[in-house]
């Protein structure tokens, strides 16, 4: 199966009407936790539909132009039928902002929408670094290692911080949900996910009853640039300056150790 793009909403992204009873696979998020490259390597499995941020503003006006205007849950039947492999999972990902903004950031449109719901939670335990990623991201409008960054970002640090908070806000969203939904999450970390890719996939696959682990091939990691020095000169600075205006370290999370020697996933480019 192709890796889906940011909008993968072309006929070539379709699948064959389901025959299994449908499940749902929700891939929980803030910005900058690895959840596009965990989406992708679900994806080119087969085994658990298409995750695509199908609520993100930029798939809502791409799906609009080939369905037209449609109500929501019009346009989440026909993705389900559309976007669901044969086992019967239909798979999406969103930030909790983006289920807030379609107006379903409650238990019962959730169980309405999306039925026999499992849920995958992405963190990321380096706080401080996601929202320098973030803020680099929003600054570039650079999402992905796929889209060309032609803004510089400018390291400002109130708006590093303001990515934080919105980090933080997410998280304690999704935790709430969480609760009122009744449904504890299957938790993946993003340093996980870089730093052992295939034994985290292989976990999920087994804890979600997607197939039995020991028969799915495990894809290898897509291809991106690495890193740039920038973003951790960059993180370190964050880090210091907010220690000394009274940030905790919790709410910073655990600094990343710098890698050394053969290059590996764990050192691409962050991702979204």
């Amino acid at each position: 199966m192709p890796v889906p793009e940011a909008t993968a909403s072309g006929p070539e992204f379709d699948l064959p009407p389901p025959a299994a009873p449908l499940r749902t696979v929700l891939i929980a998020s803030t910005p900058r936790t690895g959840s596009t490259l965990l989406g992708d390597a679900l994806s080119q499995m087969g085994i658990c539909g298409v995750p695509q941020e199908y609520l993100n503003p930029r798939q809502l006006q791409a799906f609009g132009q080939r369905l037209g205007p449609v109500p929501l849950p019009t346009y989440v039947r026909w993705l389900q039928q559309h976007r669901t492999t044969s086992n019967g999972v239909f798979a999406l990902k969103a930030h909790h902002q983006q289920i807030a903004d379609a107006g379903i950031a409650n238990a019962d449109a959730l169980r309405t929408l999306f039925p026999a719901m499992r849920i995958v939670w992405i963190q990321r335990k380096d706080k401080a670094r996601q929202a320098v990623s973030y803020s680099r991201a929003a600054q570039t409008q650079s999402w992905q290692s796929t889209n060309k960054n032609t803004v510089k970002p400018e390291y400002r640090y109130e708006h590093i911080l303001g990515a934080l908070s919105d980090i933080w806000k997410q998280n304690l969203a999704w935790q709430q949900l969480f609760t009122t939904l009744s449904c504890p999450p299957v938790t993946v970390t993003y340093e996980a996910l870089v730093g052992a890719y295939a034994p985290t996939l292989s976990r999920l696959v087994g804890e979600l009853r997607l197939a039995d682990p020991a028969t799915v091939a495990i894809p290898p990691p897509p291809q991106a640039p690495m890193q740039s020095p920038e973003r951790q000169v960059w993180s370190a600075r964050f880090r210091e300056e907010a220690l000394s205006n009274g940030i905790s370290e919790k709410l910073l999370g655990r600094a990343e150790p710098r890698g050394t020697g053969t290059p590996t996933v764990a050192r691409l480019q962050d991702r979204d």
